[in-house]
């Protein structure tokens, strides 16, 4: 067995609290919710006597032994069977706990048997430096879980989370790392995910909780929001236009966005697309193939004549209040005077009708991302539009893409 690099997992370790039948009812929890998030691989210890049981009556979970030696068949008496768990119907076994500790040739020797006989290893580390260590191995988890926090509440702070991550992918990039200090809520389990976990785990905060059962579910339910939020992408990708003087400029940009969503490599989420230009706007509009004589598509054109009846061109000084003296004065006040009013031409700023309109279609427009493509229609088309006619611009905007 191996578990899937591409999952992120929980183990419930009830270490000796519970066994029976009281552990197969919660183990059998947890084997529903395995069930219900099938990406998530779902862990449960138990004491030797129950693991034969637990294999037979559960389907989901991977049943895991508090620990394995790492010997062969024969003289041994006292010592833990690697093929006695996997006759039993073990999935993995813990290694090195802080109440069972192990040297490192010891560590080593019991994965090498583990490996051997397809057992999943999660060795226990106190410390980032013993983490390193055992990261030389071939094991599948390491579990960073300084002693001194089991069983208190409370967890390692970011920085250790982050700083063991790092430690232990430098030597080791294709072992799972699970940080389970002091969980004891689903608070503590989404956070530690979210913080770059694969994985995380549980004993005292589940077998003393009210309710054990539902602390099992709302825990594992925690990974699974956690996950997501680890797995969260954000990819920006700006793009230049170009506005034309003495008229309205529409511009198809569809083809940008679809090219941002494919260089993303996001397959589920969403795209936002964004100008932060106050003349300028954003739109999703049905494509016409008719045009004009400069190009113009009929429907963009109807769309322009509307809003004219709306809010009339700025061909002059007293239609609108804007722009005030003050406004002209500071704004030939600029350094850059000459890109804004060519030559001190006043009528530059007449685009007060711009503001407005701009305004009223907005700014942006969000769509979903579904396989890695722009879920719209075949004739919905995105738009870029600057409404201000005083002059020829270049013109940006953003395509930012979220998701996984």
């Amino acid at each position: 067995m191996k578990v899937n690099s591409k999952n992120h997992f929980f183990v419930f370790n009830p270490k000796s609290y519970l066994y029976g039948e009281k552990l197969l009812k919660y183990a059998k929890v947890a084997d529903k919710m395995s069930k219900k998030y099938p990406i998530i691989d779902v862990f449960v210890t138990g004491p030797y006597a129950d693991l034969y049981r637990l294999n037979k009556e559960t389907e989901n979970i991977i049943v895991t032994a508090q620990h394995m030696d790492g010997i062969n068949p024969g003289r041994g008496m006292g010592k833990v069977l690697p093929e006695s768990l996997k006759e039993a119907g073990v999935g993995a076994t813990f290694l090195n706990h802080a109440e069972h500790p192990l040297t490192l040739a010891q560590i080593a020797a019991s994965v090498k048997r583990a490996k051997e006989l397809g057992i999943i290893t999660i060795v226990c580390a106190d410390s980032k430096e013993e983490a390193k260590a055992i990261a030389t191995l071939d094991v599948d988890i390491i579990l960073c879980e300084p002693t001194k926090l089991i069983g208190t509440g409370k967890t390692s702070d970011r920085d250790y989370v982050e700083s063991t991550n790092n430690s232990i992918r430098e030597i080791n990039p294709n072992a799972l790392i699970m940080q389970a200090a002091g969980i004891s809520t689903a608070e503590d389990v989404y956070n530690t995910i979210s913080q770059g976990a694969d994985g995380t785990g549980c004993t005292s905060g589940i077998v003393k909780a009210k309710d054990p059962e539902q602390m099992i579910r709302d825990m594992i339910e925690a990974v699974d929001k956690g996950s997501r939020a680890w797995f969260m992408t954000v990819y920006m990708k700006d793009y230049q236009v170009e506005s034309k003087e003495g008229q309205v400029s529409f511009i198809d940009i569809t083809k940008n966005v679809k090219e941002a969503i494919d260089l993303s490599g996001i397959q589920k989420g969403i795209c936002t697309v964004t100008t932060s230009h106050t003349t300028c706007s954003i739109f999703f509009e049905e494509f016409t193939h008719d045009v004009d004589e400069n190009g113009t598509e009929f429907l963009l054109l109807d769309m322009d004549e509307c809003l004219q009846k709306i809010v009339p061109n700025h061909d002059s000084a007293d239609i609108y209040r804007y722009p005030g003296e003050k406004h002209y004065q500071e704004v030939e006040s600029w350094p850059d005077l000459d890109k804004w009013l060519p030559g001190g031409d006043r009528t530059k700023l007449w685009n007060a009708d711009a503001h407005i309109k701009s305004s009223i279609i907005g700014s942006s427009e969000t769509f979903a991302v579904k396989d890695n493509k722009l879920k719209v229609g075949v004739t919905g088309y995105v738009y870029f539009v600057d409404f201000d006619r005083t002059r020829q611009r270049q013109r940006k905007f953003t395509v930012t893409v979220i998701g996984e």
